[in-house]
């Protein structure tokens, strides 16, 4: 069987491109699989990657992308094409991201008191910058532009199914997978990762709230922010891994008196070394159709809290993590970090039960899920 998977964007290495790439992995073991990207990742020797020569403009590029990809790939033949949806628009399966619907509303809904300058501007910036992408969702979901849909989570499915109409028969549920051995190393190996990162960012014994992720409004880092001074322990620090604009949240630092406590570090491909260098991983997302960083947490064997609205949520045991029921109530997000950084038994146990929840997570248990997918398209 000759099957072409599609991602325009797998040197960002985040969760769909991870998925196209373990995918294609477990297919290529017993189909032709051909890998069509942009730039060609290192250190995937093992499959067989393809340039899309599409166009690559700005703000339009998703439009561009999907309809040259919708000509091009009629002239191939393929048995089977796998995409995220937007950078094709006749994929046979579709991996569905998100709800771009969904994650506009929740953009538009989030708190009026933000403490961040220019909120409404970057409503309406971030609204426009993701017009494309609505028309293309629409195109797709509207108008049954595939054979089977995979989406994250049930509140992933829902969101689909309300905004779209999409049946559900069409929609499989399969949840995303973490690198296990990526994330979970030795006592001795994390202790001296814990010394390097600490050193790094001028730190001794304070302890170290972790925050990682992109889109830093709607993934609540503004209320986490807020939260810092409210902590018991004052010499707490967090550090914030991910690329967005940092300017806005500097300012929000400097106005509240703490800027020896807040690191912004940027995009970091050894992401991995900041989780095993902190003392919790703490989440208050407003919108999440499903988070993988949650996983990499417990991976880590990181004490957590995380928002109710991270459809991971439904799949991982309630005794693994500390709900935050209300992400922009910033003295409930301080209460819950407060309980993590006390390491009392209840924490502890909390961190086991998380580690031996992830191990379900496997991308080598997740990939067969999606390939008995693919399969059944036949």
């Amino acid at each position: 069987m000759k099957i072409a998977s599609v991602c325009y964007d797998l040197e960002k290495r985040n969760a769909i491109p991870t998925a196209i790439i373990k995918i294609s992995e477990e297919l290529s073991k017993e189909h032709d699989v051909k890998v069509f990207c942009l730039v060609k990742p290192e250190n995937r020797s093992g499959l067989n990657f393809q340039i899309a020569n599409v166009p690559n403009f700005p703000f339009f590029q998703e439009f561009l992308r999907s309809l040259t990809s919708f000509f091009w790939f009629k002239k191939k033949f393929f048995d089977v094409t796998i995409s995220p949806g937007l950078p094709v628009l006749n994929s046979d399966l579709v991996i569905s991201p998100a709800c771009s619907l969904y994650a506009v509303l929740s953009f538009w809904a989030y708190d009026k008191g933000s403490p961040i300058k220019g909120i409404w501007t970057a409503r309406i910036v971030s609204t426009i910058l993701a017009s494309p992408s609505l028309l293309l969702e629409f195109l797709i979901y509207r108008f049954r532009l595939y054979k089977k849909i995979v989406a994250s989570s049930n509140k992933h499915k829902n969101e689909l199914m309300q905004s779209y109409g999409v049946p559900e028969s069409d929609i499989e549920i399969v949840p995303y997978g973490v690198e296990f051995s990526r994330f979970n190393t030795s006592a001795d190996k994390r202790s001296k990762i814990r010394k390097k990162i600490r050193k790094e960012l001028g730190l001794k014994k304070q302890k170290v709230i972790l925050f990682v992720g992109i889109n830093f409004i709607q993934k609540g880092l503004t209320h986490l922010i807020e939260s810092i001074p409210l902590l018991s322990d004052k010499e707490a620090v967090l550090v914030v891994v991910g690329n967005d604009n940092k300017i806005p949240y500097e300012g929000q630092v400097e106005k509240l008196g703490i800027g020896n406590r807040v690191f912004f570090v940027g995009r970091k491909e050894n992401v991995q070394d900041y989780f095993n260098a902190s003392d919790a991983f703490v989440f208050p997302s407003f919108y999440e159709p499903f988070g993988i960083v949650v996983l990499e947490a417990m991976a880590s064997k990181l004490p957590m809290a995380v928002s109710s609205n991270c459809g991971v949520t439904e799949f991982i045991s309630k005794d693994s993590f500390l709900s935050i029921d209300e992400p922009w109530n910033v003295k409930e997000i301080a209460r819950k970090t407060d309980l993590l950084l006390s390491n009392s038994k209840d924490v502890k146990k909390m961190v086991e039960n998380a580690y031996l929840n992830v191990k379900d997570f496997s991308w080598g248990k997740v990939s067969k899920k999606y390939a008995k997918i693919v399969e059944g398209l036949l």
